[in-house]
């Protein structure tokens, strides 16, 4: 079996092709051959969750296990943790393990990437960002790939965590800007 750390599972994930596996397993799930129910949640208190998510298609059984716990950013922890878990479906093996709060990363942008195309965005030149988290990362650097030119207005609560997340970025030709008023920036937006 392979275990994969966050920054493993980061290298061998690709927003793109994480995009066109969706589609195929939406299309499968249509056909009856992909199979998802809903995600169990079990709540221990007002911020923090345990969430299990099962899945399988013809070849897999995956399953997803992270905990929310909103509380551990004033600890400087992550908020997303937990595993994705791939056994082979003809005997139940354990194949691999990632990194769930990665997994759900990227997952989750390469979602609003179909979401995209399949309202009609191409060509996006302008786009808003609210908040300077994972997810707001993530969303930055799946836009990015797949529309180079792109300018990101970023929008947040905090102006100096708001600078630091511009300056966290060194991919080239990223055009990241700060912006106070949201109503202004997703007016101007794609």
């Amino acid at each position: 079996m392979i275990q994969l750390d966050a920054k493993q599972t980061r290298d061998c994930l690709d927003y793109a092709d994480v995009a066109r596996e969706i589609e195929t397993v939406l299309d499968s799930q249509n056909l009856g051959s992909a199979f998802a129910p809903e995600r169990l949640i079990m709540r221990w208190n007002e911020q923090a969750s345990l969430l299990l998510m099962p899945a399988y298609d013809t070849d897999y059984l995956i399953t997803k296990t992270v905990t929310v716990c909103q509380g551990n950013a004033a600890q400087q922890l992550p908020i997303v943790q937990g595993n994705v878990s791939v056994f082979r479906k003809s005997n139940g093996t354990r194949m691999l393990e990632l990194d769930g709060a990665t997994v759900t990363a990227f997952r989750t942008a390469a979602l609003s990437l179909v979401a995209m195309r399949k309202m009609g965005y191409q060509g996006i030149e302008t786009a808003t960002v609210m908040g300077t988290g994972v997810q707001a990362r993530a969303h930055i650097e799946a836009i990015h790939q797949l529309h180079p030119d792109c300018r990101f207005f970023v929008q947040g609560r905090n102006v100096d965590r708001i600078e630091a997340f511009i300056g966290s970025f060194s991919q080239p030709g990223l055009k990241l800007s700060q912006v106070v008023q949201l109503r202004d920036a997703i007016a101007s937006s794609d």
